[in-house]
């Protein structure tokens, strides 16, 4: 059993693949203006990966894969999307969108409904209490476990470059087992449809 999450990424999250992590942000520092403040406490000690159920959402591609020239990562989070780190416990769950601000929500975990269409999952890095050491950068990478990783998909405008770049990065011995596809606009709907590379192209 395997439930993918998604990654939408410009043509330079290719790295991701490459160097085997992936950077986690502190919340302050979004663009939303429902996140925490820059200079609250509220999740200080935290860190965020967005990721998403959907990898056809045609805004999602547009805004966070670079107009459809990027990609999607795949991860299976039921096997864990990171690898372990002494320094950090690793929680991991769906936003919640909601009309109104309740106090009793996780502010990490909830957003206004404008921002549904992203079906938006977060796994949270919580810095453990006795390895805080207070100041912080506002993202850190983390390694990835390689066999979470479950499919890479190539927007509909990736040129030639970026897929070379993918498969390069996928012929790497921990990768093998990853499905390549492309995603494609289809001939009469408002969607995208995917084709999948030969391992060997």
């Amino acid at each position: 059993m395997s439930m993918l999450l998604y990654k939408y990424c410009p043509p330079q999250g290719v790295a991701i693949l490459r160097e085997c992590s992936i950077w986690l942000t502190d919340p302050r520092v979004f663009g939303d203006a429902y996140e925490p403040a820059p200079r609250s406490s509220t999740a200080a000690s935290e860190l965020v990966l967005s990721l998403s159920a959907s990898w056809n959402s045609l805004p999602m591609w547009r805004d966070y894969a670079a107009a459809h020239t990027g990609l999607v990562i795949g991860f299976d989070f039921l096997q864990g999307i990171l690898t372990a780190d002494p320094a950090y416990e690793y929680r991991i769950a769906p936003v919640a969108y909601a009309s109104d601000r309740s106090g009793g929500a996780d502010v990490l975990l909830t957003k206004s409904q404008e921002w549904e269409h992203e079906d938006e999952w977060r796994l949270v890095a919580g810095r453990r209490a006795a390895a805080d050491s207070g100041h912080r950068a506002p993202h850190r990478p983390f390694a990835i476990r390689p066999e979470s990783v479950q499919a890479v998909i190539l927007g509909c405008r990736a040129d030639l470059s970026v897929r070379e770049f993918v498969a390069g990065a996928l012929a790497q011995a921990p990768f093998q087992h990853v499905r390549f596809l492309q995603a494609v606009p289809d001939d009469r709907g408002y969607h995208l449809n995917l084709i999948e590379f030969s391992r060997e192209a």
